[in-house]
């Protein structure tokens, strides 16, 4: 009996142990999740700045555009080079969140509200927020290499002799890309970092997190 009983003992106690270890690894995996957010904040900060900044340069290129003056060609194609390449869209981070559904840390988040908004989050919001940056950079290539190849004469900084009406569709392009595009997407920034600050400020994320319900695991609670 004492044998038995030792062998019960070392099994629960090995069960405590086990137990106490994934807690430890779920709670890692949340606190890499806020640092993950955080810098995803950071980025989406400096890509809305880069975004404000060429809406400037949409501006400025639909006021030159629009046939009123003379062309300040230097300004003029500075302004297209920058529209061109330098349109940064935001990739957000998601490698902890891919670790935490691909093992069983997740089902010690107690909480599932928690856990459905993070899905949401990382799922849906993630997700729309990369396939917008995607479209938004295919419709710049698009102009860039149709419309502006007809209408600007790079190398010469002037619009293209052959095409003395390219202009005109240039500028109803990059109206297009200033409308459709640059707005849509600083939104959508707005939105993502409204999100990001809120997950950030989640106290139930610094919890630690206790043991899955006895339903799905057959380990002690954890307090």
């Amino acid at each position: 009996m004492i044998i038995v009983a030792s062998v019960f003992v070392a099994i629960y106690l090995e069960g405590i142990a086990d137990n106490a270890a994934r807690r430890s690894d779920a709670q890692a995996s949340l606190t890499q999740l806020v640092v993950e957010l955080k810098e995803d904040r950071e980025e989406v900060v400096e890509v809305r700045a880069q975004q404000m900044h060429l809406r400037a340069i949409y501006d400025n290129l639909l006021r030159w555009l629009s046939g009123t003056g003379p062309l300040p060609a230097d300004s003029v194609q500075a302004a297209l080079d920058e529209v061109a390449f330098l349109n940064r869209t935001v990739y957000p981070r998601a490698g902890t969140w891919s670790a935490l559904t691909s093992s069983d840390h997740l089902s010690w988040v107690s909480d599932e509200d928690l856990v459905a908004r993070l899905a949401n989050f990382y799922e849906s919001m993630n997700a729309r927020l990369e396939s917008g940056g995607r479209d938004y950079d295919y419709n710049v290539n698009e102009v860039v290499r149709v419309t502006l190849a007809r209408a600007w004469d790079s190398q010469r900084q002037r619009p293209q002799v052959a095409n003395p009406g390219g202009t005109v569709e240039l500028r109803a392009q990059l109206r297009y890309l200033r409308l459709s595009w640059n707005e849509y997407y600083v939104d959508r920034l707005d939105e993502h970092e409204r999100e990001i600050i809120a997950l950030i400020e989640e106290p139930r994320l610094l919890h630690q997190p206790r043991s899955p319900t006895a339903g799905r695991h057959t380990a002690p609670r954890g307090r």
